[in-house]
């Protein structure tokens, strides 16, 4: 029994130590893991006195940089995959913090209302309240936690390639995403021209409900909402007509129509145009240096008349 208790002593003791040396190499050669992203941006998002909130998905997590909002106190939580649903969740959890917000800016996609994404409920259901997950189903404790720590767990085992580079003291790349402090995930690459994508134009009640929900929570809590459309290439377009967009477009500006924020819907691409494919680092996002030009842009047409 003592030789089988130290044995099961020195296991764990193995085992822990690859986790936490683990982690550190990918973070170091890979960037931080989801799991990592997100807890740092829920902690960081009430760390400080933040007046406004970008809330998003990819698109806003990588393309909008808060440092180029000089007006006001700004922290990007938004992240990938989020729809209406998560945005709405995130900001009860920021009212829940007693965070005074005086603007909040969701960006949209054409494809924004056709999706419900269960990928990051491993951490969000943690998280958020019980109504969060009702919408995913009746998840039992036992599957809502497995699914926590086989995520995890793969995440180890996927850093086994990093803890070799570190141990053989390879140089860190040029190109390893991070997450800023301000919330923003950079991001590198570069767009194959030939590229596109069919999204799904569909929409789902859940999310246009959720949309309203945002809505109407800001007007009940005195917060200035903008819903912003960014940049677009034509590989993002090709499989959708302009008569497809403008049945969303005209969805969110009626869903602000009779609201202070009538006036309040960005549409960049319908102001600016398809933008290059040189751009983007892939067919959706970004390239850093671009997304800070769409920060500028974005800054000037909410807070331009502010001094």
């Amino acid at each position: 029994m003592i030789k089988m208790l130290l044995f099961v002593c020195i296991c764990a003791l193995l085992v822990t130590s690859y986790i936490r040396f683990a982690t550190k190499c990918v973070s170091i050669y890979l960037g931080p893991t989801t799991a990592d992203q997100i807890n740092m941006s829920f902690s960081n998002a009430v760390s400080s006195d933040y007046n406004c909130y970008f809330l998003g998905n990819s698109r806003i997590y990588r393309d909008i940089n808060p440092d180029l909002f000089p007006s006001v106190n700004s922290y990007n939580f938004a992240h990938d995959n989020d729809s209406y649903n998560q945005m709405y969740y995130k900001l009860l959890y920021l009212l829940q913090n007693r965070k005074k917000i005086d603007y909040l800016i969701i960006g949209t996609d054409y494809f924004q209302f056709s999706f419900l994404s269960d990928t990051r409920n491993y951490i969000y259901s943690k998280r958020f309240s019980n109504e969060y997950s009702k919408d995913f189903g009746n998840n039992s404790w036992f599957k809502e936690n497995e699914k926590y720590y086989s995520v995890i767990w793969q995440n180890k085992q996927n850093a086994f390639i990093p803890l070799i580079m570190y141990i053989f003291n390879t140089p860190v790349p040029n190109d390893v995403s991070y997450q800023k402090p301000n919330g923003q995930y950079i991001a590198y690459g570069n767009a194959d021209p030939d590229t596109t994508i069919d999204r799904d134009y569909s929409i789902l009640d859940l999310q246009y409900n959720y949309f309203i929900k945002i809505i109407t929570t800001c007007e009940n809590e005195g917060i200035e909402l903008f819903v912003v459309m960014p940049p677009l290439w034509s590989g993002e377009t090709k499989s959708h007509t302009d008569d497809e967009r403008k049945i969303i477009d005209e969805l969110i500006i009626n869903a602000l129509a009779n609201t202070r924020y009538k006036n309040n819907y960005i549409n960049y691409t319908n102001e600016m145009g398809l933008s290059s494919y040189e751009d983007f680092i892939d067919i959706t996002h970004l390239k850093p240096f671009v997304a800070d030009n769409f920060s500028k842009y974005i800054n000037q047409k909410i807070f331009g008349n502010l001094r």
